[in-house]
């Protein structure tokens, strides 16, 4: 976390560049993993994968905690409604594009979990649904490296800079 605060202040302070901070921690994540794999070392696959779930699991929880529900409850039928075209939208086109793109393999049906939880949340949704997948039917780890990477680190990178963009026209 404290080599990610330092690649966060050296993209804003030199680079003039305003990413969310947690982006610079990402990013020293990608470089340490990839360091590790280079020297051909083993990783504590079962502890990383302990941590991993217990971390999705708090930010799930944490984030059901803050949700002020009685404050919703005249938006009740439209959410619904919206939430139903949504999951509509969702199963057919990750059903009929996504999978057939993807090649309709293992890998595809569980990157294809992955997107629908990004369709109707974001990241720890997706990782949440192809957990599900994998506990019940065997490893994906191609998925699981590619739908991470690309949801919440090219997304994020893309989705700030944009962001940032506008922002300094304003």
């Amino acid at each position: 976390i404290g080599l990610g605060t330092l690649i966060f202040t050296f993209f804003k302070d030199v680079c003039h560049l305003t990413f969310p901070t947690y982006i610079g921690a990402m990013l020293a994540a990608a470089a340490i993993r990839n360091i590790w794999d280079v020297q051909h070392k083993e990783l504590p696959m079962v502890e990383i994968d302990a941590l991993g779930g217990l971390s999705l699991n708090l930010f799930l929880g944490l984030a059901m905690i803050d949700m002020k529900l009685w404050q919703l409850a005249e938006l009740a039928v439209p959410m619904v409604v919206m939430l139903l075209a949504q999951t509509v939208l969702m199963f057919f086109y990750a059903n009929f594009v996504v999978f057939n793109v993807l090649g309709k393999s293992y890998d595809a049906a569980v990157m294809t979990s992955g997107f629908c939880g990004f369709g109707m949340g974001a990241t720890p949704n997706a990782m949440a649904n192809m957990r599900a997948l994998v506990e019940r039917y065997g490893a994906a780890p191609r998925a699981f490296f590619i739908v991470p990477l690309v949801g919440s680190l090219f997304v994020d990178f893309f989705n700030s800079m944009v962001l940032t963009t506008f922002m300094n026209f304003l």
